[in-house]
């Protein structure tokens, strides 16, 4: 599930559940991996409600080839970070042995998200833009967890 509010930037608990082989559309390796968040078990809303977030699940995507801004150097950054083996940075078939069922400290943060027309839609020119409610606002779809290999801080404790 995806954050039902925004999570402020800070350090979580998070576990590693799954982690597949895919492709990104250039025809690079990939590792689709998914995480949940552990702790803190919940956090307070503007509102000053609390609200649970452990449980919440996000993906990130780690692409196993070299390239100029990002890719394989970030794996093995990453994967030194969180105590994997020197291999599991190099080589995407370990990376998905080691990194399932980790506890990551990681530094996350959150971005709202907003509804789309899809490409089907009967009015090709809507395609692809925001859904306005009738005073002209975006409607939002909720809040995507934003997890940057970068901000990795180790393995939990």
């Amino acid at each position: 599930r995806s954050a039902r509010i925004g999570i402020p930037r800070d350090l979580y608990t998070v576990r590693c559940l799954k982690s597949e082989k895919g492709q990104s559309a250039k025809g690079f390796e990939m590792s689709v991996t998914d995480f949940e968040i552990i702790s803190p078990e919940s956090i307070v809303a503007g509102d000053g409600s609390k609200v649970m977030i452990a449980g919440t699940k996000f993906r990130v995507w780690f692409l196993h080839e070299p390239t100029a801004d990002w890719g394989q150097d970030r794996v093995a950054e990453f994967a030194g970070k969180i105590g994997l083996s020197e291999e599991a940075g190099y080589v995407s078939e370990t990376f998905r042995e080691e990194v399932v069922g980790k506890l990551i400290q990681w530094i996350l943060s959150s971005e709202e998200t907003f509804q789309l027309y899809g490409k089907n839609d009967p009015d090709p020119d809507k395609a692809g833009k925001f859904i306005l409610k009738p005073d002209g606002s975006k409607i939002s779809s909720g809040y995507r967890v934003k997890a940057e290999i970068v901000d990795a801080v180790g393995l939990a404790d």
